[in-house]
């Protein structure tokens, strides 16, 4: 074999949550910091209503969603679901396998698991495995079904433990931190150049709503009442970022006509941005999305009801006092009035934050490292 080609690196993904495909993404941008070359495909193993139908369900059906996951949350069903997906997504993968022949498979989403070892029995085409957990500290059982895979990336010390008394080696575990986009580690931009980038007031109180790319969180209702009061409307800015979804942006930015003080955004690649800019999040908190803001201080107000693998970000923040966690919106207009009154007790919250920075600055070395550990 000629080493001097470059190494072929598959990543399997979802874009039903928009989680997944940002670890992958990140993970893309760690390959590039070395003089390497490998070369990248990626495989969304979802199928293509999946990412619509998860918004609509996670937004409008959270009681269903909760308990959806919870039916599931057991080693029996979570296999069960494993035997029910692999027959649609398994020849997928192995098609990509016979095609692409990668060095190293990745996996960032559960549902690429059990379905890839699979694909490789009808391949005979063993390849090295790696999965990377996208869940901080609520840790689905579909992600440990399968205990064979060569090594497991994990963001937390609360998932290596997890896995572990899931009975999956510890030697066969790496705490890595969460996978992010490079930019939240050494931001490129000041928090006064960000503003002048999206032309926004240098000075006012600056508030991010968002935080899910598919629109989650109660956005609509909050904005419509922060934007009644007079408060917010003379001492603050929003960016309201509302992901892939399309009606709730259309909603927002009939609702905000010609109010220069708000900015909303759809689908975007300027996030890490546009956190910069801001002083507070304020949204639901998905692991990208709050790990994202803490890796550049911010401050963060958790809102909605959790969806299930969301409750230990939720106790994350209370506990490791990030920010506040409300599930009311009259309970987060509450909050950010309160924070507009006395904005030094933001950066209270500051020594908290930059412990949680600390522990994971390395993130993308870790990764990097593991990953060509197994590409030898």
């Amino acid at each position: 074999m000629n080493s001097s080609l470059p190494k072929k690196i598959l990543i399997l993904l979802s874009s039903a949550g928009g989680g997944h495909v940002a670890i992958s993404q990140a993970i893309n941008q760690y390959l590039s910091l070395t003089p390497k070359k490998y070369q990248v495909e990626f495989l969304d193993v979802s199928p293509a209503l999946a990412s619509p139908l998860y918004r609509v369900v996670g937004e409008y059906f959270q009681e269903f969603h909760q308990k959806n996951w919870q039916s599931g949350n057991s080693p029996k069903a979570a296999k069960l679901l494993h035997q029910l997906n692999s027959p649609l997504v398994a020849p997928k993968i192995a098609k990509k396998l016979k095609s692409f022949s990668p060095d190293l498979v990745i996996s960032t989403s559960p549902f690429s698991i059990e379905e890839f070892a699979l694909a490789t029995k009808t391949t005979n085409h063993p390849t090295p495995h790696i999965i990377v957990i996208a869940d901080p500290f609520t840790i689905h059982h579909t992600w440990t079904t399968y205990k064979q895979a060569d090594h497991y990336l994990v963001p937390t010390l609360k998932t290596k433990q997890i896995l572990i008394n899931r009975s999956i080696p510890a030697t066969n575990i790496s705490l890595s931190g969460l996978p992010l986009r490079l930019s939240v580690y050494k931001p490129q931009f000041t928090q006064s150049k960000a503003r002048n980038l999206f032309s926004l007031s240098p000075k006012k109180l600056t508030i991010f709503i968002g935080g899910s790319g598919e629109g989650h969180g109660q956005i609509y209702k909050l904005v419509q009442k922060l934007i009644t009061h007079p408060q917010v409307q003379s001492d603050c800015q929003l960016i309201i970022v509302t992901g892939k979804n399309k009606l709730l942006k259309t909603r927002l930015d009939k609702l905000i006509a010609k109010n220069p003080t708000i900015k909303t955004f759809g689908y975007t690649n300027q996030i890490d941005q546009l956190l910069i800019a801001s002083d507070i999040i304020v949204g639901k908190p998905g692991p990208n999305i709050l790990f994202e803001s803490l890796m550049l201080g911010k401050l963060f107000i958790a809102t909605s009801k959790p969806l299930s693998q969301e409750y230990g970000n939720y106790q994350y923040i209370s506990q490791k006092k990030l920010g506040f966690v409300t599930h009311k919106t009259a309970q987060t207009i509450e909050v950010i009035l309160n924070l507009i009154n006395h904005q030094d007790k933001i950066k209270l919250f500051s020594p908290a934050i930059q412990s949680h920075r600390q522990k994971y600055l390395q993130t993308p070395q870790k990764t990097l490292s593991i990953i060509n550990r197994f590409l030898k």
